[in-house]
């Protein structure tokens, strides 16, 4: 039980940070360039 778990963790997680990945580079990347990170 606790691989499937695990398992489905890490698919959780790994769809959280893809979403993260393409909704914030590009914001953080606008506010880098105006800012001057």
């Amino acid at each position: 039980m606790a691989n499937i778990a695990n398992k489905y963790e890490i698919r959780k997680y790994i769809v959280i940070i893809k979403r993260k990945v393409v909704y914030d580079v590009p914001l953080f990347e606008n506010y880098c360039y105006l800012w001057q990170c």
